[in-house]
């Protein structure tokens, strides 16, 4: 298999999992007013988390001590 055949077809699987998502909530409105707010608090913490996780070694370089960071995580 080429390189490209390869990444295309990546592309393809990773551009069919949210029109897979699509699907399924498509199916009713009832299921996309069930799934709604546990989807938002997911995409919330995600965000959040990944924000954070990226500001994490910054802080540990800045900190001399590692102990206050710690105490700051806490």
């Amino acid at each position: 298999m080429s390189t490209w055949s390869a990444t295309l077809l990546s592309v393809l699987a990773v551009s069919a999992v949210p029109l897979g998502g699509f699907l399924l909530l498509a199916r009713g409105e009832e299921r996309l007013e069930r799934m709604l707010q546990p989807l938002v608090a997911f995409a919330v913490g995600a965000l959040l988390a990944g924000a954070f996780l990226h500001l994490l070694p910054e802080a540990i370089a800045e900190l001399v001590v590692l102990g206050m960071v710690l105490v700051w995580l806490l």
